[in-house]
């Protein structure tokens, strides 16, 4: 009878997920709200077309080094984390 009880507990257990805490949450949205404020902001400045391509050009530069950055960084943690279960 127990062997048919731990079998049944095996199945129906439930598979453990990593959860991305409320704060990285709120990084992400914030992040990805200042980049759509920056977008938007530079589209509707009164500059001449080339200057503003130019000024795109630049922030989406500096959004990319800042997504690396920020990858690379949520990669140590991660990295840490899983050294932690190990």
């Amino acid at each position: 009878m127990s062997g048919i009880v731990i079998r049944y507990l095996a199945i129906i257990r439930k598979p453990k997920f990593i959860v991305m805490s409320d704060t990285g949450k709120i990084l992400i949205a914030l992040a990805a709200g200042a980049a759509v404020g920056a977008v938007l902001g530079i589209l509707f400045a009164p500059d001449k077309g080339s200057e503003t391509r130019r000024k795109m050009s630049e922030q989406g530069k500096k959004m990319a080094e800042s997504f690396k950055e920020k990858f690379r960084t949520g990669k140590e943690k991660f990295e840490e984390k899983m050294e932690e279960f190990a």
